[in-house]
This record gives C-alpha cells, sequence and structure tokens, in this order.
C-alpha cells in the first residue's frame, strides 16, 4: 500500500488506521511532555532524580485528557471547520473554537477535581502552584487541546487542498482527453467519405482499380479500428498508415501525380500520436486536385534523438495563392491537438510560395519510448528501422 493510498483514500479501515496512529502519537507527545519529563530541580539547580519520571497516575490522567482533545478535536474539525471555515466565515469558526476552549477548562477540571482528584500533584510539581486545581486543569485540557485541534485543522486543510488539486488536475486532463478524442473523430469522417466518394466512382465506371482502393481501404479501416485507441502508436505504423493513404490517392490520380516519401533515421522503438500527420497530407492532396498541369507531392520524415522533423513539400497552382488561408484547409484541428499534446514543444511553419507550398513540423519528443502500460502492444510493431525511400511515379 502507498503513502497515497493510506492517507488519501476515504475506506473506513485506512481512515481509523489513520485516526488511530494520529491518537497515539499525541497521546505520547502529551504525557511524555507533562508527566515524564518534568523538571525536578533540587536548591542546587541541578537535577534531583532522573527526568524521566513514570507515574501510574500521570499514565491514567493523561489518557483521561486525550479523550478530552479527541472529543474537543472532532467537534472542531467535524462540525465547526466544514460548516464555517472552509465557506471562509472565519469570525463563526474562531468564536466556535473559543466556545470549545471555555467548556474545555470546566470538563478538564472536573476531571481533576472530581474523577481523578491525585493528578494535578504529578502536573508540574516544581512549580509553586502544583496545588492548584485550575491551572493544572487549564494547562492540560485548553492549553493543550489547541495545540492538537490546530494541528489536525492544518492537516484537514492541507488535505483538502491536496485533493482539489488532483481533482482539478484530473479534470483537466479528462477535459483535454475528451477535446482530443473529439478533434481525432472529426478527422475520420472526412477522410473515409472522400475515400469512399473515389471508390464509387471507379466501381461505377467498373475500374479494376475500385478493388485495389477497397483493398488498401480495409487496411485503413482496420488501423484506425483497432490499432489507434492508444495515446501513443508506433512511428513505423503510422508511417505505413500514411503510406497506404498516399498510394490511394495515387490510384486516383493515376498519371497526375508523382510522390516522393523519405525516412531518415531509426523508426524503431518510436512513438507518435496517432494522425497527426494526416491532415497535412490531405492538405497537400487538395492543392494537388486544383493543379491543371501534373502535380507532385515529397514527404519527409527525421528521426532525430529527442525529436521527429516532418517536410511536406507539394506543388500549388499560383493563382490560388493571394487569396488562401494557410491556417484554414481543415488545418485547424490539427494545430489545437499540437497544441494540447505538445505544449511549447512544437513548431509548425507554413509557407506559400511560387506554385509551392511548403510545411515545416518539429516534435520534441521528452520520451521517445511507449507509454506507461503499452510496452507490450508496442514491442509488436516496434522493429529496428533504417533510412527509407519511395518515389511513385
Amino acid at each position: 500500500m502507498s503513502w497515497y493510498e493510506f492517507i488519501f483514500p476515504n475506506q473506513p479501515r485506512h481512515r481509523r488506521l489513520r485516526h488511530a496512529i494520529f491518537w497515539v502519537l499525541w497521546w505520547w507527545y502529551f504525557f511524555a511532555s507533562t508527566y515524564l519529563l518534568r523538571s525536578p530541580y533540587n536548591d542546587s539547580g541541578l537535577w534531583k532524580t532522573s527526568p524521566w519520571n513514570w507515574s501510574s497516575d500521570g499514565f491514567i490522567i493523561s489518557l483521561w485528557m486525550v479523550s478530552l482533545h479527541i472529543a474537543a478535536c472532532y467537534i472542531v474539525t467535524g462540525f465547526l471547520l466544514p460548516r464555517w471555515l472552509v465557506k471562509a466565515n472565519y469570525f463563526k469558526f474562531l468564536i466556535g473554537v473559543i466556545l470549545v476552549g471555555i467548556v474545555m477548562a470546566p470538563v478538564s477540571h472536573f476531571i481533576y477535581d472530581k474523577v481523578f482528584p491525585s493528578g494535578e500533584n504529578d502536573f508540574i510539581p516544581f512549580l509553586e502552584t502544583k496545588n492548584n486545581v485550575w491551572w493544572a486543569s487549564i494547562a492540560a485540557g485548553p492549553l493543550n487541546g489547541i495545540k492538537i485541534i490546530a494541528a489536525a485543522v492544518t492537516i484537514k486543510l492541507l488535505k483538502r487542498w491536496w485533493l482539489k488539486q488532483k481533482e482539478s488536475q484530473q479534470l483537466e486532463k479528462e477535459k483535454i482527453n475528451a477535446e482530443l478524442q473529439l478533434l481525432k473523430a472529426q478527422i475520420h469522417p472526412g477522410f473515409l467519405f472522400s475515400t469512399l466518394n473515389n471508390v464509387y466512382v471507379y466501381a461505377l465506371a467498373g475500374s479494376p482499380r475500385a478493388s485495389e482502393m477497397l483493398l488498401k481501404l480495409s487496411d485503413l479501416l482496420s488501423y484506425m479500428l483497432y490499432e489507434c485507441d492508444q495515446p501513443l502508436v508506433p512511428l513505423e505504423k503510422e508511417i505505413e498508415m500514411m503510406k497506404e493513404y498516399m498510394a490511394l490517392e495515387k490510384i486516383r490520380m493515376a498519371d497526375n501525380l508523382e510522390m516522393e516519401i523519405l525516412v531518415k533515421g531509426d523508426i524503431g522503438n518510436r512513438f507518435i500520436t496517432p494522425f497527426l500527420l494526416l491532415p497535412f497530407i490531405e492538405n497537400s492532396f487538395k492543392h494537388c486536385s486544383a493543379m491543371t498541369e501534373k502535380c507532385w507531392i515529397s514527404l519527409e520524415i527525421k528521426v532525430e534523438e529527442n525529436a521527429y522533423l516532418i517536410k511536406i513539400i507539394n506543388g500549388i497552382p499560383l493563382e490560388i495563392i493571394p487569396q488562401m488561408d494557410l491556417y484554414g484547409n481543415g488545418l485547424v484541428n490539427v494545430q489545437k491537438r499540437l497544441s494540447l499534446l505538445y505544449p511549447n514543444r512544437h513548431e509548425l511553419k507554413m509557407n506559400a510560395e511560387e506554385e509551392v507550398f511548403l510545411v515545416n513540423l518539429k516534435i520534441e519528443m521528452d520520451n521517445p519510448g511507449p507509454p506507461v502500460g503499452e510496452e507490450n502492444n508496442a514491442t509488436n510493431y516496434a522493429k529496428p528501422g533504417k533510412e527509407q525511400t519511395g518515389s511513385y511515379a
């Protein structure tokens, strides 16, 4: 059992054990400081006996007084604190604590004077007021009680603050995950409908390319449905998915498209967020579809020790450059995903020049390995990679 599981859960067995340890520690401190560690000086100012003066009377009355401390403490932490302090009603809380202290004084006096009248003889015997029952009862009751009440309130407030922090972090994490899932879901429909529409056109024309496109589409759907439910996927599989998609577009555009895919570095045991690069590739094909001449696309992925460098270059019609929105065309979602997934750890630059559209993306990776709990799944895909090239004319 970890310290967090012991301190914060509200299971009865954990709570009872925490409280028992707390009160045993307090009782030992109170008993030792009040009844054991006394100062029996002689006339010369030296110790007359050992400072550890065991007394059965002191032991018994310490149990009585700690019982009073426990009752007062639970009244403050169980009633006054949640009712007034956490609601910022500090005046009522202070008045309540003062009233608890006022009530403790006569109760502790009753314990010393009536229940265990010999107890005051063991309380600070070197003072001239050692037989003053009121002094003994007030010092052992309210004055010591306020110490443990302050400690208990502090612990309660710190625990409440910690749980609020953890709750806020969890809510923020769930919010980010929900937003990421929404952004990810928005990618799939557009991609699927576009590809299915292309397959439909070829199927109507009776082209044998329809069956080839369906086969590649089935591989992509398998990847989407069964392999992309984790935050990170093997980079090798993500690159294969992009190649499949680009091959689909190549079939659709036939001889009107030239493609080049270049992968540099070791892609083994490297991971990336799924479908992070697909919107950029889709955008490149939209540009190519608008070209009247033969179009071209170049994709380069470079893997460094703690970073991925992605460069996408494609042709673009000269006439659409003035009115185009560089950060439009479906790229808003991917920018949001980058901001959520890699805050302050990515750099995205997009430029449109004469008949050329350029995307440069750098992603810094804190940990190139798989996320915790996914090592077994990841090792099925991670293989040592070498520089890969591919060109499609």
